[in-house]
């Protein structure tokens, strides 16, 4: 039987074979997109403070431009970690 048979009856896959990018990538893909979703919400959530004045939005800003960086690098190196 064939990896690609066994993998739809629901097995798991086998890892210790085929493209070493392509298990990462199949790994590190979920992680990104919940990090993706979590820095949007995070994102979203910086517009409230816009109605509260400058001062306000300032402060959300100056921590605001780090984090999707930062996020963004543990992201992958959780991805790759994983894997």
């Amino acid at each position: 039987m064939s990896d690609t048979a066994r993998n739809k009856g629901g097995y798991p896959k086998d890892l210790t074979r085929g493209s070493i990018i392509g298990n990462l990538l199949r790994l590190s893909v979920p992680i990104m997109i919940s990090n993706f979703l979590q820095t949007l919400h995070n994102l979203v959530d910086a517009f409230r403070p816009g109605k509260l004045g400058e001062n306000a939005t300032a402060a959300v800003s100056v921590t605001g431009n780090a984090f999707p960086v930062v996020f963004t690098l543990i992201s992958f190196g959780a991805g790759f970690v994983v894997a």
